[in-house]
């Protein structure tokens, strides 16, 4: 065997294990950035139902004091004061 053969199968077998380490790297991280970004779009819509809930009851209450009604039943939203 010539002298070069073994430095030139450590370099490769490095790089292909630094490789192997820096996609496992980039895959962890872009999995994570997913999984916050999910999360984040399912905090947006729980607020914005919550929103949506307060302002029809809201609109309901309104609509009820003009025609001089009784308030609609408690049907309160769920979080209404958070």
């Amino acid at each position: 065997m010539d002298w070069w053969v073994t430095p030139l199968v450590t370099l490769l077998v490095a790089v292909v294990g630094l490789s192997g380490v820096a996609l496992t790297v980039w895959a962890t991280r872009r999995a994570q950035q997913q999984s916050r970004l999910e999360a984040a779009e399912k905090r947006a819509d729980v607020n914005a139902q919550r929103v949506l809930k307060l302002i029809n009851y809201s609109a309901r209450l309104r609509d009820a004091i003009y025609r001089g009604d009784k308030p609609p039943p408690e049907e309160w939203p769920e979080d209404i004061y958070d």
